[in-house]
């Protein structure tokens, strides 16, 4: 998992899957798109969503990169690096067994388990 926001292909038989989440805070409507690449930079699959009565922009964030990682666990067999703008989710999801982060009802096994 990458923190950084400049595209870099990933190692040969590996792909990347890049998130965004983008919120309106007025509103709590947000978007969230995904795109993963291979190796070559070739897109393998993209995805957007609306997201409706989002609290913030990492939440939004986090949402973004848990679709974009059940879409690669569900249509990709490779080894997969998670690349998102937002650190504090890269993080969260390093910790992903830990109850303390604000974002454990997103990421938590059991949240990735049954989107």
């Amino acid at each position: 998992m990458k923190g950084s926001s400049k595209w870099e292909a990933p190692p040969e038989v590996w792909i990347k899957i890049n998130v965004d989440g983008g919120l309106d805070s007025s509103t709590g409507n947000a978007g969230i798109g995904m795109i993963i690449r291979d190796s070559t930079g070739r897109a393998l699959l993209c995805s957007w969503r609306v997201i409706f009565n989002a609290r913030d922009a990492e939440e939004t964030e986090a949402m973004a990169a848990r679709e974009g990682l059940l879409l690669a666990s569900k249509w990709a067999q490779e080894k997969a690096i998670l690349q998102s703008d937002c650190a504090s989710v890269i993080q969260a999801f390093k910790r992903v067994d830990s109850l303390r982060s604000s974002l454990s009802f997103v990421i938590s096994k059991q949240a990735l388990a049954s989107v």
